[in-house]
């Protein structure tokens, strides 16, 4: 039971942000990992000490056809919906700073047969991404200076029918 509470709040000073209430992070519970092989940062022994001044942006690219003609369409531009049966391949779009590398993790819907939750190393793990699983799903990508996650930014990825 501590280990998990001990969790709850590393995973929510993990997500904290200038909105964040301090009260909400500490009374985080038992909430924990939504699955037993969802990773964190501080797993890996990297805190997450954001810079607010850093520009770091990144954007799913799905290739789609408007007629007759094939084009990539931002992920983010489509409020990150997106039909099944898809690919989407993420990209930094945007970085105004120096990095040692970057980590990227893709979280799929809790009620999906696979709800994944791997960090990798430089992209994510499979890329392009697949649509196969509907729901609500994400893809973080954080970036690393000197063991430490400065920067970091999240695509919302709603898969449907």
């Amino acid at each position: 039971m501590i280990k998990s509470s001990a969790e709850s709040i590393l995973i929510s000073l993990e997500n904290i942000d200038q909105n964040s209430v301090i009260e909400t992070i500490i009374k985080s519970g038992l909430d924990g990992r939504s699955h037993k092989q969802e990773e964190f940062l501080f797993d890996q022994k990297i805190p997450t000490l954001i810079d607010p001044h850093l520009e770091f942006s990144i954007d799913g690219f799905i290739a789609t056809q408007n007629g007759f003609r094939d084009f990539r369409a931002r992920l983010k531009n489509l409020n990150g919906i997106v039909d099944k049966n898809n690919r989407i391949d993420f990209k930094i779009i945007d970085s105004n700073f120096q990095k040692d590398s970057t980590k990227w993790k893709v979280k799929n819907d809790n009620n999906a047969p696979e709800p994944r939750g791997e960090i990798s190393d430089h992209k994510t793990l499979n890329n392009p991404e697949k649509t196969a699983y509907l729901g609500h799903h994400y893809v973080e990508c954080y970036a690393i200076k000197n063991n430490i996650c400065i920067a970091k930014d999240r695509v919302e990825v709603v898969v449907r029918k």
